[in-house]
């Protein structure tokens, strides 16, 4: 249960703030690059995310919920069923993420 808390706050966080225009469009491909630790881009609802950083400094949660195996790849689901769940996080963790919006795809 645990697992999936840290999954929900993460995912949750990613499209919980005010919207900032970026208009740049990411092809999938490219997107698909960026699958690892190292350089880890996520789709959500067709926000492309850089999420690179967050894996940094939170290395130990992302390892635990699997976040990594969401690299390159569309959590958009992920985010649909946290949407759905009673778990929710505090507004810092929202501003976590402010900046991580990268561009956008039409997966």
């Amino acid at each position: 249960m645990k697992k999936y808390f840290y999954l929900i706050v993460f995912l949750s966080t990613l499209l919980s703030w005010p919207c900032v225009a970026i208009e740049k469009f990411i092809p999938l491909e490219e997107i698909q690059l960026h699958n690892n630790a190292n350089s880890c881009w996520i789709i959500v609802n067709n926000n492309v995310f850089d999420i690179t950083q967050y894996i940094k400094m939170h290395e130990s949660k992302c390892k635990e919920v699997n976040i990594i195996d969401l690299c390159g790849k569309d959590a958009t689901i992920e985010w649909l069923k946290k949407e759905k769940s009673d778990h929710a996080h505090k507004y810092k963790s929202v501003l976590e993420f402010e900046k991580s919006q990268i561009g956008i795809s039409n997966k």
